[in-house]
């Protein structure tokens, strides 16, 4: 019981110190999680990791709030997937709550967008760095590859739609599966 206890304290921290460096959304934090959670607790091995991306990105909601909630359950359980999704999302309201009136002022000052432009710039590394290691552990196979570049195209290229661009992902594996069952 005491290390249930510990442990949904642990993640309540983590999640809230992430919720309050959120900036850029989900992406910016997916880095961190799996820092956190695969290379240095060890509560999630890499594979379990993707799929909760996978999962949490192909959901409705703020990619954030869906992965910190599976993470959540994964390691604890509901408790874990409460605490969790409270944890990330509760800096983000008290910031809001109390810097409202502030901001409606803020988005006209010239001062103030120069700074929102930094830490976007910033945020575009984190959320590179987070795409660079997905694509390296998940696209292995020649087959992956091929759907990756087939994905990519359509999307940059030919601005297909990403709802398609899903669909065609899941439908490429699962007639891969399908041929792989018949040889």
């Amino acid at each position: 019981m005491k290390d249930r206890v510990k442990k949904g304290l642990e993640l309540f921290v983590f999640f809230f110190k992430i919720g309050c460096f959120t900036f850029g959304g989900g992406w910016s934090i997916l880095a961190q999680m799996e820092q956190e959670f695969v290379d240095k607790r060890k509560w999630l091995t890499t594979d379990e990791f993707l799929e909760i991306i996978a999962v949490a990105q192909s959901l409705p909601g703020i990619l954030a709030t869906n992965t910190s909630t599976f993470v959540g359950q994964k390691i604890l359980g509901t408790s874990g997937a409460i605490i969790a999704t409270i944890g990330v999302t509760l800096p983000s309201f008290l910031i809001i709550w109390s810097l409202y009136p502030f901001l409606t002022k803020s988005f006209q000052n010239d001062s103030i967008n120069k700074i929102y432009l930094g830490v976007q710039a910033g945020v575009i590394t984190l959320i590179l760095n987070s795409a660079i290691n997905l694509f390296k552990n998940s696209v292995k196979s020649k087959f992956s590859k091929l759907i990756f570049l087939v994905a990519l195209s359509g999307l940059v290229l030919f601005k297909i739609n990403p709802i398609l661009i899903i669909l065609f992902g899941f439908s490429a594996g699962y007639v891969s599966l399908l041929l792989e069952r018949r040889l």
